[in-house]
């Protein structure tokens, strides 16, 4: 089996799906980040109640020791075409990683540096056998309404998928079955991106659920896991939507046990 495979085995089940915890804010945000100060308890805990995967950038991958437990590592790198990002293929398996993830930004008024790192990285991670994660952002954070649409993120994930990713992460889609276009025009699994913390464990459960509906492979979720006031039941909840077809009523359960 192609090394590519095999890696991809570790991030997603044999159900075809994945809880993927993002733990790589600390490296691109401004703002101080408490609750992954530090990061090895939280990686602990979420891994001990259902994470199948982190997201985490190089340096703090390196202090995580045992921490990771069973779960595997999703490395995320720069997403302009440089040394560093030249280097991350090469960083990546001497720390364990069983993944790369860049930001792409398809549609942008200036794409053309996160789409030619993309290619390059597609292209250099299966020289490597290295499975690659693009985030694609339909025209950039700051894209409008028109960019959040099902065929916008439709179409922005099909050019990460044709640029070499093996999966995709990106927004989920509002409205009756919207998201089901997206995931039917992308040939690879598509994870849904949890934003930004919203308090609101029952609404969340509620999106996961949609999603997961509708075909999603999983979700890669930050903030709205480690954020709460109980991360570890938080993940849990989740994964039982995820790996157990969980209903919201009961994961919700699980969320406030």
């Amino acid at each position: 089996m192609h090394s590519t495979k095999r890696r991809m085995r570790r991030i997603f089940r044999p159900d075809g799906r994945t809880l993927i915890v993002a733990m790589d804010h600390a490296g691109y945000m401004s703002d101080s980040l408490p609750p992954l100060m530090p990061i090895a308890g939280m990686v602990a805990e979420c891994s001990s109640r259902g994470a199948d995967a982190f997201l985490i950038n190089y340096g703090m991958a390196r202090h995580l020791g045992d921490a990771l437990g069973d779960s595997a590592l999703i490395m995320t790198i720069s997403t302009n075409l440089s040394p560093a990002t030249e280097r991350g293929v090469e960083q990546a398996p001497t720390i364990g990683a069983d993944a790369l993830k860049v930001l792409t930004y398809p549609f942008e008024n200036n794409p053309e540096p996160s789409m030619l790192s993309l290619a390059w990285l597609g292209a250099e991670c299966d020289r490597w056998g290295m499975p690659l994660l693009a985030e694609t952002i339909p025209g950039g954070w700051g894209g409008g309404a028109e960019m959040r649409t099902s065929e916008a993120v439709a179409a922005a994930a099909r050019v990460g998928a044709a640029a070499g990713a093996d999966f995709i992460k990106t927004f989920m889609v509002d409205g009756p079955g919207e998201f089901e276009k997206v995931v039917a025009e992308t040939p690879v699994p598509v994870v849904i991106l949890g934003g930004a913390a919203t308090g609101d464990t029952e609404g969340l459960l509620r999106i996961v659920r949609s999603a997961l509906d509708q075909g999603a492979a999983g979700v890669a979720m930050g903030r709205n896991i480690w954020a709460s006031e109980n991360p570890g039941a938080t993940v849990a909840a989740v994964a039982a939507l995820i790996h157990e077809d969980a209903s919201v009523e009961e994961a919700l359960r699980i969320a406030n046990a």
